[in-house]
């Protein structure tokens, strides 16, 4: 005789299997809960990102303060921001960033743009000139003057052409002084460049070389070398692709000029689709609009020339970058400083901001534009700090 036997389960059985599965609206629920934790997430990896970012354009800010110290111990000088014996088609405007290449480890590059000869054989020291599109060396992107924030890549435009053309961007510039300068004029800054003004002042006509001597300011009270955005278009960030620019009066004051910046939108109220000579667009070009920086007015101010030749006869090239709040700054002591968009500028930004020349011409003398114009100039008797 066979016994039934009732199997018991202390486990729910059957309603334990249908407790197991999600319902859809838990379902949604946890979907919610986990888009809610990404979103308050991702800000944090976002800043995260930047913060490393920024540290990495700290360090080459760094190495190119060390490759400035390590030149200066050789030469007994600091390098011209522009050289060049302007007879050999560079029209002496190779730029600092070449002399600075053996000192960041880079003598190969330097030794191929003085060989003067392409790989395929040709020679670039000859007409047409020194900045064909076929230069070699040209065509090589150098990562320690790019920031990773902005990670600019070489691109020639369809319709620009020679104007518009980034060979191969650069993200750091170097100081020409606190004042407007012309096509290479600057006569307070560090990094000055060919000076071809005023042939009646002394030294006028030449590459400007200054040294740690030279320097009365103090190393730690003298800017070197901060940040520049290159503009993708006429109108971006950072300022424009060196594009003429007229103010509403139909002048080209600068101090009319600088107002239609607006920094919210980092691009400028007026109207303009011509693309000129791109800013940072050649790591080899020394001239003051391409890597030159006054301190005028405050970081992320935009930059612009006179409207007229794309080339400018004179400019207002301000520091500029993709970091929260400020640019990153190398102080000639080797230091690098995180400088505010907030920084002092002195009482009226206008002052000074005359055309086509500075009134600021003679040194010693105090810069109006307060802290940040102070760091400027190596001879204006300032003592600031940041």
């Amino acid at each position: 005789m066979t016994k039934n036997k009732t199997r018991v389960n202390f486990f729910g059985g059957d309603n334990l299997r249908r407790r197991m599965a999600f319902t859809l609206v838990e379902l949604l629920v946890v979907i919610a809960i986990i888009g809610i934790l990404i979103a308050l997430l991702l800000p944090a990896v976002q800043a995260a990102r930047e913060a490393a970012r920024r540290m990495s354009c700290q360090n080459n800010l760094k190495q190119i303060g060390l490759a400035l110290h390590n030149y200066h111990d050789a030469t007994k000088a600091l390098p011209s921001r522009q050289i060049g014996p302007g007879n050999d088609q560079s029209w002496g405007r190779l730029a600092i960033t070449i002399a600075l290449l053996p000192y960041i480890e880079q003598q190969a590059r330097y030794d191929a743009v003085f060989s003067g000869v392409n790989p395929d054989g040709t020679t670039f020291f000859t007409p047409p000139n020194i900045w064909a599109n076929n230069v070699h060396p040209w065509r090589q992107q150098l990562v320690p003057f790019i920031c990773p924030s902005d990670n600019p890549q070489p691109r020639v435009s369809p319709t620009d052409g020679d104007q518009a053309r980034i060979n191969a961007p650069l993200n750091y510039c170097f100081c020409s002084g606190d004042t407007v300068v012309g096509w290479h004029i600057a006569v307070r800054g560090l990094f000055a460049g060919w000076d071809e003004g005023d042939l009646s002042r002394p030294g006028a006509g030449r590459s400007i070389w200054q040294s740690f001597g030279s320097v009365a300011d103090g190393t730690s009270n003298t800017m070197a070398v901060s940040e520049m955005v290159v503009p993708r278009t006429a109108n971006a960030k950072g300022g424009v692709g060196i594009t003429p620019l007229v103010a509403p009066d139909g002048t080209n004051n600068p101090a009319a000029i600088a107002p239609l910046y607006n920094k919210s939108t980092r691009s400028y109220t007026q109207p303009n689709t011509a693309e000129g000579f791109v800013r940072g667009s050649q790591w080899y070009h020394g001239i003051n609009y391409n890597m030159g920086f006054a301190t005028c007015l405050p970081p992320n101010s935009g930059s612009f020339n006179d409207g007229g030749d794309t080339r400018s006869t004179w400019g207002l090239m301000s520091a500029s970058s993709n970091h929260t709040g400020g640019v990153n700054a190398l102080l000639l002591d080797g230091s690098v400083q995180f400088i505010s968009d907030t920084v002092s500028t002195g009482s009226g930004t206008d002052q000074g901001l005359t055309m086509p020349f500075p009134n600021l011409t003679t040194s010693p003398a105090r810069s109006p534009y307060g802290v940040w114009g102070g760091y400027g100039t190596i001879s204006g008797g300032e003592s600031v700090s940041l």
